[in-house]
């Protein structure tokens, strides 16, 4: 999983070194439950009744994989995709992001875009806790 690799030491979102795939583990740690979760990686560990966190760690994948298969574009339907069922509260930052589509494009560009970092780093800030709450069940495991 390249997620995985991901690492999110940095609030550069707009930057491609930001998505370097670079941790890297040996096969005796290589078990999920044995890695530390990071924006990236939360929605895989989040409480389905944390939909607010899963949406906005969705919102990281997409983000990711978008810089790291589609040429640094971020498409509009993939997004969309991910506001199907969101409440109004829990889709407040996707709806932020989708805002900054211009009427009639199917994507926007990830890098040097200083509004759609602006937007992620807000989620980043708000999902804090959560990764530091994912990471001390990362420690119990171990």
């Amino acid at each position: 999983n390249d997620l995985i690799q991901l690492r999110d030491v940095r609030t550069k979102f707009s930057n491609k070194s930001t998505y370097h795939l670079c941790r890297g583990a040996s096969f005796h740690v290589h078990k999920r439950k044995l890695l530390p979760y990071t924006l990236w990686t939360l929605a895989d560990v989040a409480d389905e009744n944390n939909a607010w966190e899963i949406v906005n760690s969705r919102i990281f994948q997409t983000v990711a994989l978008s810089m790291i298969y589609n040429k640094c574009q971020l498409y509009k339907e993939d997004l969309e995709a991910l506001l199907y069922g969101c409440s109004q509260d829990i889709g407040k930052y996707l709806r932020a992001i989708l805002d900054l589509f211009k009427p009639g494009h199917a994507y926007i560009l990830i890098l040097k875009n200083a509004e759609l970092n602006k937007i992620l780093e807000q989620i980043a800030i708000s999902l804090g806790p959560a990764v530091d709450h994912a990471n001390a069940t990362v420690k119990l495991n171990m």
